[in-house]
């Protein structure tokens, strides 16, 4: 059966419930370990970003997978507040970001190839002082900052990520997070077209 590409007011809603469940997916196991909550903060974003991502999907046109997508987005998030261990909660995750992309298309990648010179000079322009030239997350204006900025050089996380959710936060940041909202004041202004966040993405 053919699935229909989503409409404009269908698009954001899923991208988002998309690149929430990949952050949980990825970032979960830095929350809880063993059943314990090893950091509150980390711990208090994947219950608010699961609980966003269902809220989304429950908000989405009517189609014949919806019912299924929100009741697994509830599953996920009692997952999460049992604090169950990290495979369950990232099977789940995944599976449902994978059969809400198929239920309701949306573009997930640049319709234009991105330039990695100009990504490269993008990013020491606008994120270095934040994520330091090396990517390491320890530049100036990092102190203080919590959940710190992402250290682009941890290749074992990076492999975890999608190259599509790192672009969401360039454009919508991530709801209480603090330096997520710096990524999304600097995609208003100096990276404020979709093909310089793509440029952007590459040098990453």
């Amino acid at each position: 059966m053919l699935v229909s590409p989503a409409s404009a007011q269908t698009t954001a809603p899923v991208q988002t419930a998309w690149r929430l469940l990949d952050y949980v997916a990825v970032d979960y196991p830095e929350a809880v370990k063993g059943g314990q909550i090893v950091s509150p903060t980390e711990y208090a974003e994947m219950t608010e970003f699961s609980a966003s991502a269902r809220e989304r999907i429950t908000s989405l046109a009517s189609s014949s997978a919806k019912a299924d997508l929100a009741r697994r987005a509830t599953a996920l998030e009692r997952l999460i507040a049992a604090k169950a261990p990290a495979e369950a909660v990232g099977t789940a995750a995944r599976s449902l970001a994978a059969d809400l992309i198929a239920a309701y298309p949306v573009p997930l990648a640049p319709a234009v190839a991105p330039n990695y010179l100009r990504g490269q000079a993008l990013f020491n322009q606008n994120c270095a002082s934040c994520h330091a030239m090396t990517g390491d997350g320890k530049g100036p204006k990092s102190v203080g900052l919590d959940p710190p900025p992402i250290a682009f050089i941890d290749k074992a996380r990076a492999r975890e990520r999608s190259t599509f959710a790192f672009y969401q936060v360039l454009e919508q940041g991530i709801d209480g997070h603090q330096h997520g909202k710096l990524c999304r004041s600097s995609a208003s202004g100096p990276l404020g077209s979709r093909a310089i966040r793509w440029h952007l993405r590459l040098s990453r």
